[in-house]
């Protein structure tokens, strides 16, 4: 935890619900450690299921409300990706630029890529 904050990041979100793994510590732990470094932490655990409109509404809401340097995370880093381009798209982000920020970091935007197209077309009418 030391390493991220001396990265700058003040802000955590956890995407991982609780015992996805045996290996994995529960939000508890990642919680207090972050709290400890003085690293504000939330929650927003997806599953297998994908995330739903409030997942979204609630990472837009954290986005919004942290500009500083944030850490969004899960097993593989790839619902955390398609999750921040959800709510990119939602906050007003064009299509194009989310899934090209999605691409560049490394993921596929296929899979969200047409809700993200919506999110932005319904934000710009």
């Amino acid at each position: 935890m030391s390493r991220i904050k001396a990265m700058g990041v003040t802000l955590i979100v956890n995407n991982r619900p609780d015992r996805e793994s045996r290996d994995q510590p529960d939000g508890a732990e990642i919680e207090a450690a972050a709290r400890d470094e003085r690293i504000a932490y939330r929650e927003i655990p997806i599953t297998i299921g994908g995330a739903g409109e409030d997942d979204i509404a609630a990472l837009a809401n954290i986005l919004q409300r942290h500009g500083a340097k944030r850490l969004l995370y899960c097993r593989s880093g790839t619902r955390s990706a398609l999750l921040w381009g959800l709510a990119q798209a939602q906050l007003g982000r064009s299509a194009s630029e989310v899934c090209a920020a999605i691409e560049a970091a490394g993921f596929r935007s296929g899979p969200v890529r047409a809700s993200i197209e919506r999110m932005a077309a319904g934000r710009a009418a």
